[in-house]
């Protein structure tokens, strides 16, 4: 998705979790001050597409084969 905008020159998400408390999501990316906004949006609607179980075996695939 970032490739197709053209938006981001990097763009990363982990969620590192400890033994002691459950972990936290997080997810980033570099993009011009101009689309920040823009960026920031098609990333919340991603996490919120994956959140509402929209996950395809593609999906899966694809970020097993990047990992």
């Amino acid at each position: 998705m970032r490739t197709d905008n053209g938006l981001a020159y990097s763009t990363s998400s982990s969620f590192p979790a400890e033994i002691h408390y459950p972990g936290t999501f997080q997810a980033f990316c570099q993009t011009k001050n101009e689309t920040v906004v823009f960026a920031a949006q098609l990333m919340l609607n991603e996490i919120e597409r994956m959140r509402a179980g929209e996950v395809t075996d593609q999906d899966v695939a694809f970020a097993k084969a990047a990992g």
